[in-house]
């Protein structure tokens, strides 16, 4: 049953893939929705799919890279609806190509991006819920904050750097136990972020197994309702896990020969 007064529920990220998949999954279950994305079209597109299906919805444009954009979406978010219960991040974009080959800007970028943006959204989202004394930060990472993928050094590097930053987060915030930090790592989806974002289009295919957004969006969405420290998303993640941390460097070898096959094989 849904309650008399929904939760509110900041979706940063949320103009295509994952992102729209969450804020989608959200307005399904009576959540009132602030959306925040770069991509304004598509944003208030969401935005209108979301109150087609019932939810309270604004959209606030912003480029995550910065901090006082981020902190506006916060503003406007408490200032609209009273409150915020659920920060989900997730804006993220990737440069497909080998470290010796990347330009520095564009591995400054994804870092800006990626890594500085999940700082922005944390600082933003805790100030908040340390004011209200209570909220659930989810980090959406990647089975690549723990196994690494080859031509992505940029994106590797920024999701190990979102779990660290989780886990670091949660040490901060030992003992309110009314704020939580919670890291969903899933594994391949088909998103737009594999035609390159940030390296002047060159992309890469998603390997398989592909997990579907909506899979994917749903344990999100329940990360937030019922909070757990970290989540895989998907029994080959799971298990990729697990193989990893007992036999991390055959499990890296045999994997980063499969993705450099797979990932890069531009036939069909």
């Amino acid at each position: 049953m849904r309650s008399s007064r929904p939760r509110v529920a900041v979706v940063v990220g949320a103009s295509s893939g994952l992102g729209r998949a969450v804020a989608l999954e959200f307005a399904s279950r009576g959540t009132t929705l602030v959306l925040a994305a770069k991509d304004d079209d598509d944003l208030d597109s969401v935005g209108d799919e979301c109150r087609g299906r019932g939810a309270q919805v604004i959209v606030v444009a912003v480029d995550v890279s910065d901090y006082r954009g981020v902190e506006h979406v916060a503003s406007e978010a408490v200032a609209t609806f009273g409150r915020i219960d659920v920060w989900v991040h997730l804006a993220a974009i990737a440069a497909f190509v080998p470290f010796h080959e990347v330009q520095l800007h564009d591995f400054r970028r994804v870092i800006d991006v990626n890594v500085m943006g999940y700082v922005h959204g944390a600082r933003a989202a805790l100030t908040v819920f340390r004011r209200q004394g209570r909220g659930v930060l989810v980090n959406v990472a990647s089975i690549v904050s723990e196994v690494p993928a080859p031509s992505l050094t940029s994106y590797v590097t920024s999701k190990f750097a979102v779990l660290g930053f989780s886990k670091a987060l949660r040490a901060d915030l030992r003992g309110q136990r009314r704020i939580r930090v919670c890291t969903v790592l899933p594994g391949a989806m088909d998103t737009p972020m594999w035609r390159g974002t940030a390296n002047g289009g060159q992309g890469a295919k998603p390997p398989a197994p592909l997990y579907s957004l909506e899979r994917v969006a749903r344990a999100v969405v329940r990360c937030a309702e019922h909070p757990r420290a970290e989540i895989a998303v998907g029994a080959a993640v799971k298990t990729l896990r697990v193989t990893h941390r007992v036999f991390p460097r055959a499990t890296e070898w045999l994997l980063v020969r499969h993705l450099a096959r797979v990932m890069f094989d531009r036939r069909g």
